[in-house]
């Protein structure tokens, strides 16, 4: 429990049975090691990712960017309960596989939006399982690339995918596969390539 809180560890950061709760930025440096922070009752503030293998990240509050995350090819699982949103929405963001999940609670549901300055894919790239599909029951808002000069594709592929509303930023191509009718909201699509639902 703290204001800002960072840490280096020569090992991977992981939480315990005591949730963490900051409400400054949090910054987090495995050198490479895993970052598993999966307690249900974690609030972590903005939070920064100098380096690191696969991400887990659950928060039981909005869960925030405080600087752009560069993992790589490594997966990124990020959750956000009881109706809190998610907001990855730094330009320079390179993820690997990526799994997002909101919650909808007492009359609201979880949004999400994702900037990805790489195709954005969903879960570990087993295409047809249901293990990494993403739930948003809000507005699911998504842009891929960075402009014009760099259009990237949208992959989303698992069966069990369920999305409340989407909006596609920018995009060169998009594949999505919906476990529900796809409702289209908050503002135009911009897709260059194919767009296949």
């Amino acid at each position: 429990t703290g204001g800002s809180v960072s840490i280096t560890e020569n090992d991977a950061i992981e939480d315990g049975a005591t949730a963490w709760n900051t409400t400054g930025t949090t910054t987090l440096t495995p050198t490479g090691n895993a970052i598993t922070l999966d307690n249900i009752e974690n609030i972590l503030g903005d939070i920064a990712i100098a380096s690191g293998d696969a991400v887990t990240l659950v928060e039981n509050s909005d869960l925030t960017q405080a600087s752009a995350w560069d993992v790589g090819a490594n997966a990124v699982s990020v959750t956000a309960r009881n109706g809190f949103d998610i907001t990855l929405d730094e330009e320079a963001n390179v993820f690997g596989g990526l799994t997002v999940i909101t919650e909808t609670s007492g009359g609201s549901s979880g949004n999400a939006t994702i900037y990805e300055n790489d195709p954005i894919i969903d879960g570990d790239g087993n295409t047809g399982t249901s293990d990494d599909a993403w739930v948003v029951p809000g507005l699911l808002t998504l842009r891929a690339g960075d402009g014009d000069a760099n259009k990237q594709s949208i992959t989303l592929d698992e069966t069990s995918t369920d999305i409340g509303s989407l909006r596609i930023i920018d995009a060169s191509e998009v594949d999505i596969t919906e476990s529900n009718a796809i409702v289209f909201a908050g503002g135009a699509s911009s897709v260059s390539g194919d767009f296949s639902l």
